[in-house]
């Protein structure tokens, strides 16, 4: 076992590398690409480009996290081959770089789910927090909260470009319940 610390790549977290390696026996950074969106492959050379900096510290990086599961193939769409053989491209781009542990999700409309990404904690310090009472049934009022409560934060999975596209995606994944399951 290895000692791990995610990290959010440059530009996207206000942790540095360089302070990451000040945390004894810190080893690997989980790390991702958080510029591509669900589907896309992950090009050779973008993932040598987070290697490149991550040997500059002399941290590994065999555990990537969130190489997002396009929404097609969740609610078997019409694109869904296409989107299984990039995920098995990037799959392959990944294992040349030593990547072991591929983080994914499988969860319908959003990659992941919090209510505050700066919960304050007793000591000072900040945490991801969910309250449940804070989401209601409803999925578009659910991302309406969660994005104003962000403050512009981006998060993978809800790429502005994606949640543009939510009605829709909605609408095919209540589609693919009826149809496997035969209920919404």
């Amino acid at each position: 076992m290895k000692m791990s610390f995610r990290w959010y790549g440059t530009g996207n977290d206000t942790i540095s590398l360089s302070d990451i390696k000040q945390i004894p026996g810190v080893e690997e950074i989980v790390w991702a690409l958080h510029n591509k969106m669900p589907g896309e492959v992950w090009e050779k050379s973008e993932i040598q480009a987070v290697k490149d900096e991550l040997d500059e510290y002399g941290f590994g990086m065999s555990v990537v996290e969130s190489v997002n599961v396009h929404d097609d193939i969740k609610t078997a769409g019409p694109d869904r081959d296409k989107y299984i053989e990039n995920y098995i491209q990037t799959i392959r781009n990944l294992s040349e770089f030593g990547v072991k542990v591929i983080c994914y999700n499988f969860m319908p409309v959003f990659d992941w789910t919090r209510t505050d990404l700066f919960h304050p904690l007793p000591d000072g310090s900040t945490a991801l927090f969910y309250e449940k009472s804070k989401i209601k049934q409803d999925p578009e009022e659910m991302a309406e909260y969660i994005l104003r409560e962000c403050k512009g934060f981006t998060m993978p999975g809800w790429e502005p470009e994606r949640m543009a596209g939510l009605k829709d995606l909605l609408r095919s994944i209540k589609k693919s319940i009826r149809k496997h399951f035969g209920r919404t």
